[in-house]
């Protein structure tokens, strides 16, 4: 009879919930959307508590088609990071919990860098200076709302989530990693950082291993979600890393998710840090291993752009069919997918014409995601300790388009392996509450029925092509925004 997984997978906008059996078969799965709120000074936020009863919600949808309920092992959770909230001594929710995206930090890096300096701040957290960290907005909380320090916790959305479910303060090394707080290189709260800044640690959560068990889910919530009592609920982590696990990362892999941004991820057995600081560094989910991550903003979300706002009669399948047509041609058209309001650069097509029709333009739209993305791969591969790996594993809405990604395996130079796409994280997430629940030896282990839905191979003559147009677009990159 099967035993089966819970993965919850909360997101900045969705919270999805997949069922997975002990063979990693998926079950069931549920999702539902939900909002930010948006403020007049700027600031982000949103209701913690729907965190919790939209989780609720998608649980048991996911579970609505299931019979033998009896048969859940175990819980976990992948969320977003760096967003937080303040709890009271009873675990209820004191504010708004304070969104990823919200940038109100960004006046107190200075204070940061004058009581610590860059270099010392990313040697201990593989962090740059970045106000959507946590660390800088709860510094600018205590200048400007100081009554959130009378919360009796704080917590972050996963081990929210765990709280809720179990009544354990608990987070994982991945969601620590995010605060600007956390020695990734001891793992563990840096508590030079939090003595200096005044952050109580009693407030912040316990910090375990990701799938470490947490504990038991609580009575009246088993009762509520029609599950049994004897249900462990397993410690989990952050998207993103989550994702990585079930995308089979491993040290000669690595993975790109392609979604309205695109995350790339290289998995070390040591923490491998960027001597410029501009590549971040976590500690991962599994013990003696490190990633490092970096990201395009506007990835997927670029090309929704241009669709509606250029091309809003046509289906991407229908765009690829035109674009196509401009694979691998040197037609003089650049495009930066600088559109999201936090970046240094601006968006920008360049090398217009009167006879620069959608085929043309939507393929500079492909193309200049993918230099991107190859950009920010050889910056990783250039650290100091960074290891050559020997495949790209793709997935997210984009991994669809087989035009991207054989575009992607071009500019790369590098087989392009795309994964079943079915909600990466919260897949994960089973993954992790399986090898908590004593069902999988380890997460590294549980994939050797998943198969490659797809193999792209890089095209010799493309790849020169490519490489030729990558340099241009480096070059005029360098020409306009200096």
């Amino acid at each position: 009879m099967s035993k089966y997984l819970i993965g919850i997978d909360l997101g900045t906008t969705v919270c999805k919930c997949s069922i997975y059996d002990d063979t990693m078969k998926l079950v069931s799965q549920a999702g539902v959307e939900y909002s930010l709120i948006y403020l007049p000074d700027g600031h982000i936020e949103q209701d913690a508590n729907l965190w919790w009863k939209l989780s609720k919600e998608v649980v048991v949808k996911a579970l609505s088609g299931i019979k033998d309920k009896e048969n859940v092992k175990a819980i976990s959770v992948s969320s977003q990071s760096m967003a937080f909230v303040a709890l009271d001594e009873y675990g209820n929710t004191m504010s708004n919990a304070i969104s990823w995206l919200d940038e109100r930090g960004h006046s107190e890096l200075q204070r940061i860098k004058e009581e610590f300096g860059e270099s010392d701040i990313y040697s201990r957290t593989g962090k740059w200076l970045y106000g959507a960290y946590v660390l800088p907005k709860l510094l600018w909380l205590q200048k400007n709302e100081p009554d959130f320090f009378l919360a009796s916790k704080i917590a972050f959305p996963m081990d929210f989530l765990i709280y809720r479910l179990s009544g354990k303060h608990i987070t994982d090394r991945t969601i620590a990693s995010g605060t600007m707080m956390y020695n990734i290189v001891n793992n563990e709260w840096d508590q030079e950082i939090l003595d200096k800044f005044k952050i109580d640690k009693d407030k912040l959560p316990e910090i375990k291993l990701s799938a470490t068990v947490a504990g038991h889910i609580k009575e009246d919530v088993a009762k509520e979600l029609g599950l049994s009592f004897d249900v462990v609920i397993v410690v989990g982590g952050q998207d993103q890393k989550c994702a990585s696990i079930a995308a089979g990362i491993n040290e000669s892999v690595c993975t790109v998710s392609l979604g309205t941004a695109a995350a790339i991820e290289m998995l070390y057995d040591k923490p491998v840090m960027d001597p410029n600081m501009k590549i971040p560094v976590f500690s991962y989910l599994t013990d003696n291993h490190w990633v490092s991550e970096t990201a395009i903003a506007c990835a997927g979300a670029a090309a929704k752009w241009y669709q509606k706002t250029f091309a809003s009669s046509y289906s991407y399948d229908q765009l690829d069919e035109m674009a196509i047509t401009e694979y691998a041609k040197q037609n003089g058209i650049f495009f930066y997918p600088y559109l999201n309001s936090n970046d240094a650069f601006c968006g920008a097509f360049y090398g217009l014409g009167l006879d620069s029709d959608i085929k043309k333009t939507f393929m500079a739209v492909r193309e200049g995601i993918a230099f991107e993305i190859s950009m920010l791969i050889d910056e990783m591969k250039e650290e100091p300790g960074a290891k050559e790996f020997k495949r790209i594993v793709l997935f997210g809405g984009g991994s669809y388009s087989k035009l991207w990604c054989q575009l992607i395996a071009d500019v790369c130079n590098t087989p392009v392996i795309v994964k079943d796409t079915s909600e990466m994280a919260a897949k994960g997430a089973c993954i992790i509450a399986g090898v908590g629940a004593g069902i999988f030896e380890n997460p590294f282990k549980t994939l050797n029925q998943d198969s490659d839905t797809l193999i792209y191979k890089p095209d010799t003559g493309n790849v020169k092509i490519y490489l030729e147009k990558k340099i241009a677009h480096q070059r005029l990159k360098k020409k306009m925004f200096n």
